[in-house]
């Protein structure tokens, strides 16, 4: 490959006070020989890209002196904030153990909550089914006094019980709510009201 042109190499030297930066021409280099503010032994090399822009190049010497000090502080802020880290993870990790196993708590309450209301619904079917709750009639009770008049109002939510041929019926008003009405194990009836 041939070269062709005229190429002139430029290095500019001397104190800080005289480093102009938009003086120097793009791709020159220019050498601080004393007073460089940003350096502690005062001499640095800087390198033109274009007018006015202008980088400090940086030696071997120059990166171990300036990180040498900051060693002991970076490597300390860093274990800080990875121990701070691991702590906020292992916080975070304990709490949703806790939270699963709570779940788990929970899901194993409803599964024999569930299991219990199975067993009592086959036990009255099987009851049912048996004739258990079917009985003979009872006799005639003696004929009551006739009472006062009286009005019959209705109020939403208003159920009654009948015993019709030796069952229980709950007896409620078309397009309300079914009570929550069942027969525990100990053959009890129960209603629960919200």
């Amino acid at each position: 490959m041939a070269i062709t042109g005229t190429y002139t190499i430029l290095m500019r030297r001397g104190d800080f006070s005289d480093f102009v930066p938009e003086k120097l021409r793009t791709g020159e280099w220019a050498v601080v020989l004393n007073d460089d503010p940003n350096v502690t032994d005062g001499r640095a090399l800087y390198h033109c890209f274009a007018s006015g822009i202008v980088k400090r190049i940086a030696t071997i010497d120059d990166m171990e002196e300036v990180f040498g000090d900051m060693t002991e502080d970076i490597v300390s802020d860093l274990t800080n904030a990875v121990n701070a880290a691991v702590e906020l993870a292992n916080q975070a990790t304990q709490y949703a153990n806790n939270a699963g196993n709570e779940a788990n708590n929970q899901a194993e309450l409803a599964e024999a909550a569930a299991n219990t209301a199975n067993a009592v619904a086959s036990d009255l079917t099987n009851r049912l089914n048996n004739g258990e709750f079917d009985g003979p009639v009872g006799p005639q009770g003696a004929p009551g006094n006739d009472g006062a008049n009286g009005v019959v109002t209705t109020l939403e939510g208003q159920i009654a019980f009948q015993v019709r041929d030796g069952r229980l019926y709950a007896i409620y008003y078309d397009g309300t709510t079914p009570p929550d009405v069942y027969i525990d194990e100990n053959g009890h009836l129960k209603w629960d009201i919200q």
